[in-house]
């Protein structure tokens, strides 16, 4: 899913995420999946990578727990250090992610 972002692949995106999608950005805004989706459409969410770390799993029978941090960059600039938890959800043999929660760590090694 990252790589969608990084791409601007908005078409992949939109696939990806469930219709009732929800993220809980790093600052609190909540935005919905049309909303996610068209600022990846337009590159108002530009990016040129967003590597991971700590990256855990957890598989709850068709539901997955994701969990770890990323780091936003463009232009080779730090944009943001966040914590993520994400649920992805199991449905017709393809996974979707259902909610994405960012928190942002200030206080953390750049």
């Amino acid at each position: 899913m990252l790589m969608s972002y990084v791409l601007l692949d908005f078409t992949t995106l939109d696939q990806m995420l469930a219709d009732d999608y929800t993220n809980v950005s790093h600052d609190g805004a909540v935005l919905t999946k049309k909303q996610v989706v068209e600022m990846v459409k337009t590159a108002a969410m530009r990016v040129d990578s967003i590597p991971v770390s700590e990256p855990k799993a957890k598989l709850f029978g068709n539901v997955a727990l994701l969990t770890g941090i990323r780091k936003y960059y463009r232009a080779g600039r730090l944009l943001c250090v966040v914590r993520y938890s994400e649920i992805w959800e199991l449905h017709k043999s393809s996974w979707h992610c259902s909610q994405t929660q960012l928190t942002a760590i200030t206080d953390r090694k750049k």
